[in-house]
């Protein structure tokens, strides 16, 4: 008889499992990966608890502040999930001839993107309060912010999940998040206003940061 059928709810818990067991073995990477957000957030200092001031505040600054944000997001989030498939590719070919499903080894790398995003966007609304205390309406505006922050994360972090499952190797996947990344900056319409770019409106349609700013 053949080996019993295994279903994809009970992969996706036999995968999730795996993938935690290896997170928790490298703590040196865990611990990284934690510290980046507060690092980062610790930096908003800069920027000053004035920045939203009617009088001394700088709208300049601020929008450049948030242009920032929204490209730190989608870097921390890529750059988080940019090995998870590709450093796999062997074990992920010999388990796929078997019996394994796609959804449920993709939704297995996901739903770490889904917890990093709530951690960061956290983390990064919490330092903006402490450093900038910005002009929010309410707490649905406060909500809204992170909503913005947490789907931005998790979009790099899906990014670069679409990244390691390309790339052939980890060296090339690396290089090739650079390649994604740089039109985060130059299409995201704030160093240039996307009408005095050929084809920027259309082109930053499928940028994540144009949307993030807005």
């Amino acid at each position: 008889a053949g080996a019993p059928k295994v279903s994809a709810f009970q992969q996706f818990i036999i995968l999730s499992s795996r993938n935690l067991k290896i997170m928790m073995q490298d703590k040196v990477s865990l611990a990284l990966m934690l510290a980046l957000a507060p690092g980062i957030g610790l930096l908003d200092f800069m920027w000053g608890r004035q920045l939203y001031d009617p009088v001394q505040g700088d709208a300049v600054k601020i929008m450049t502040m948030w242009f920032m944000t929204a490209l730190i997001t989608i870097l921390v989030g890529a750059l988080a999930s940019v090995r998870e498939i590709v450093k796999e590719g062997d074990i992920y070919r010999r388990e796929r001839a078997v019996n394994l499903k796609l959804v449920p080894y993709l939704l297995s790398k996901v739903w770490v993107g889904v917890i990093l995003a709530f951690y960061q966007a956290g983390v990064l609304l919490l330092t903006r309060i402490l450093f900038n205390n910005p002009a929010v309406p309410g707490a649905g505006g406060y909500l809204q912010l992170y909503l913005t922050l947490f789907l931005c994360t998790l979009c790099g972090y899906l990014i670069g999940l679409v990244i390691s499952a390309s790339a052939p190797n980890q060296n090339s996947a690396m290089l090739l998040i650079i390649a994604v990344l740089v039109p985060q900056f130059l299409f995201a319409g704030a160093l240039l206003p996307l009408d005095l770019i050929p084809g920027g409106e259309a082109i930053s349609t499928v940028m994540p940061t144009r949307w993030a700013l807005e």
